[in-house]
């Protein structure tokens, strides 16, 4: 999430959140939140262990993160792949 954002609940409730910490890095939010700095949204993949474990608590179960895709592009170079 960047800077202000619309969102909307499933009953069509409309609010706005303003963020007060950019980042993204994933892995970076869920060691913070871990360490009890912040909330945060986090995907299911990087959440779903320390909610297992009780870590983490979800806050809003009922509202999960909107479907999104994921798109991995890499340099053959990081690969360590000759051109």
């Amino acid at each position: 999430m960047t800077g202000s954002e619309m969102n909307r609940y499933p009953s069509g409730t409309k609010f706005v959140l303003k963020a007060q910490f950019q980042v993204n890095n994933s892995l970076h939010l869920r060691a913070d939140a871990l360490a009890g700095k912040y909330i945060t949204e986090l995907p299911a993949f990087f959440a779903s262990d320390v909610l297992n474990s009780g870590d983490l608590s979800a806050l809003l179960p009922d509202y999960p993160l909107a479907f999104s895709s994921l798109h991995l592009v890499l340099m053959s170079t990081f690969l360590g792949c000759m051109p």
